[in-house]
């Protein structure tokens, strides 16, 4: 297994988020509005540290 350390996923996670930030304003531009009123709820993680778990599980992850 390959091992990471604490800065190499944290360099991970900046990337990831400085790519999320472009990508989410870019995203919202072209979504079409919802029309039902669902209850949405709010997550407690970001997208971004959703994708750095899933980056990490997939590259360094046991499995």
């Amino acid at each position: 297994m390959k091992e990471i350390t604490k800065k190499m996923l944290t360099k991970i996670f900046c990337e990831i988020d400085d790519f999320m930030q472009k990508f989410e304003d870019e995203y919202k531009k072209r979504l079409i509005a919802e029309k039902s009123s669902k209850i949405k709820y709010n997550s407690r993680l970001t997208l971004s540290e959703v994708m750095s778990i899933l980056v990490y599980y997939h590259n360094y992850g046991n499995r």
